[in-house]
């Protein structure tokens, strides 16, 4: 089975999932109550933007939809919880894979497993992200986590902004493939909670791209705006609203998975203001290809492919997709 085939595998088990988690919380009326209708708002017209399909509702007995508890299926078929409300990140931020060497308290004690990323970490989880109670020594995670520019008997110390328990080592990426990409893939979004599973697609805005085989190697490099200066011209992705939920889970498809994705966050206020810092950015080494959306913000996603599996691959390069959400 390939990774594609795996990865359409997990989001369709986890749709059942979340699917029968929520007749479990009871969506249907109370008895001698009118049913509650769904509010949202007017869908825009545009054709550019995508139609939040989930927002489709039946014209009668709609009610109102949960924020849904989920479980997430690994590529080795097998399952763990996942935080469907992490903690919002402010500044700057990794998300790795790793395992658990000690427990104690609200601390963990963990040794990354990404190559990109080396090393042994002092964690403090707050119980708003994960019951630690729960994890065990020895088992594999994946974390969000931040520097607390802190030791302890010299092992940085983080904090844990989200907490993904997995029932085994993540299968590594793949470094190899058959095809020879002459110019950056697109990438699609999707909401794995959406019926109908349509995506959204970001074409590479900057990048510098390099492929060949035998040693003979073609670079291409493709300048443009700053993402707030393209905020008028890039594209708009429209968020489902669940309630109880800040942040929004959605899939990333790619013909290729990168080495490592870099995502950063602007507010849509300060569109026009190259000068303003980000709001967070977060470097995912071994990327899952899943990121939390918020609305109102401005995106973009450096995808990048490592020079030393050139000779694997046949390219390598930096590529940025950028797009604002609403």
């Amino acid at each position: 089975m390939n990774r594609n085939e795996k990865k359409k595998r997990i989001l369709f088990l986890w749709g059942v999932m979340l699917f029968a988690m929520a007749l479990f919380m009871g969506c249907g009326t109370e008895t001698g109550k009118e049913p509650e209708q769904v509010i949202t708002e007017d869908e825009p017209e545009e054709k550019s933007r995508v139609e939040n399909t989930e927002d489709e509702l039946p014209e009668e007995n709609a009610v109102v939809q949960e924020s849904p508890a989920s479980a997430l299926v690994d590529d080795s078929g097998t399952s763990g919880k996942i935080n469907m409300q992490p903690m919002i990140v402010s500044g700057e931020a990794v998300e790795i894979p790793a395992h658990i060497k000690e427990i104690s308290g609200q601390e963990i004690l963990i040794s990354s497993d990404a190559d990109a990323f080396p090393g042994v970490f002092y964690v403090e989880v707050p119980e708003t992200v994960s019951i630690v109670s729960e994890l065990s020594e020895g088992g594999f995670i994946r974390i969000l986590m931040q520097n607390l520019e802190e030791e302890i008997s010299g092992i940085p110390k983080y904090l844990a902004k989200d907490i993904l328990p997995l029932d085994g080592p993540e299968e590594p990426l793949r470094a190899d493939y058959d095809l020879m990409f002459t110019s950056p893939p697109a990438i699609n979004l999707s909401d794995p909670l959406s019926s109908t599973w349509e995506s959204f697609e970001v074409l590479p805005g900057n990048y510098s791209w390099n492929y060949g085989s035998g040693g003979e190697m073609t670079g291409v490099i493709a300048c443009g705006a700053h993402p707030l200066d393209a905020a008028a011209q890039i594209a708009k992705l429209e968020l489902p609203k669940y309630q109880r939920m800040d942040t929004i889970l959605y899939s990333v498809g790619m013909d290729v998975v990168p080495d490592q994705f870099i995502v950063r966050k602007w507010d849509a206020d300060d569109v026009g203001n190259t000068q303003v810092r980000e709001l967070s950015v977060i470097t995912i080494y071994e990327p899952t290809l899943l990121l939390h959306l918020e609305p109102d913000k401005i995106y973009e996603l450096t995808a990048i492919w490592e020079k030393e599996k050139a000779d694997m691959r046949s390219f390598y390069g930096d590529v940025g997709y950028m797009f604002a959400t609403e």
